[in-house]
């Protein structure tokens, strides 16, 4: 939502695109443009984070005028010292920054307790069937089974075949879910 609607929303409002940074942590591509060695970077287990240098000096060379700059940053809880990062961001004036996060450490109360008072903390919640008929043309039958079967989250609603959407949310099963859960809770798994 955030790198493709808010990203529209701007540059439909006249924001020129050199100055919306959009930087994903979890991106190898990304993270090659501030210089980090992806063999020695294994985002996924945590072993080792996203060098903060490497990613202030990548922002302030791109950022070197006085418009302002909107700043939307994915998966931060890669980047080490990210609540170090993000309060030096806000005393920049010329910075509007968006962040997101989907692991337990970014969602833990310690994160919302970090920032208290210096941003807004914004829930995107599941659909609820208002919302999610408003993605189909069928009949209302129809669309409620669907409903039932894949779910009300706002990605899974837009992607047409079941095999898509099947994907999709195994993926936030493994992914999402249950790997935060073993990492947030230091469960570790064997193959029995």
């Amino acid at each position: 939502m955030l790198n493709n609607l808010f990203y529209n929303h701007l540059t439909q409002s006249g924001v020129d695109e050199k100055h919306i940074i959009k930087f994903p942590f979890d991106s190898g591509r990304d993270l090659l443009k501030i210089g980090e060695n992806l063999m020695d970077l294994d985002v996924l287990s945590g072993e080792r984070l996203v060098d903060p240098k490497k990613f202030l000096d990548f922002i302030m060379s791109i950022t070197n005028d006085n418009e302002k700059f909107y700043i939307l940053l994915d998966e931060v809880q890669l980047l080490k010292s990210f609540e170090q990062v993000l309060n030096g961001f806000l005393r920049q004036d010329n910075f509007d920054v968006y962040v997101t996060g989907s692991n337990s450490k970014f969602l833990s109360k310690d994160v919302i307790t970090e920032f208290a008072g210096r941003g807004d903390e914004i829930h995107v919640m599941p659909l609820v069937f208002s919302e999610f008929l408003q993605t189909f043309n069928g009949e209302k039958e129809d669309d409620f089974a669907e409903y039932q079967v894949y779910g009300d989250l706002p990605a899974g609603a837009l992607m047409k075949t079941d095999e898509d959407k099947m994907n999709y949310l195994r993926g936030q099963l493994e992914n999402v879910y249950l790997r935060d859960i073993v990492h947030r809770y230091g469960i570790l798994l064997t193959s029995d």
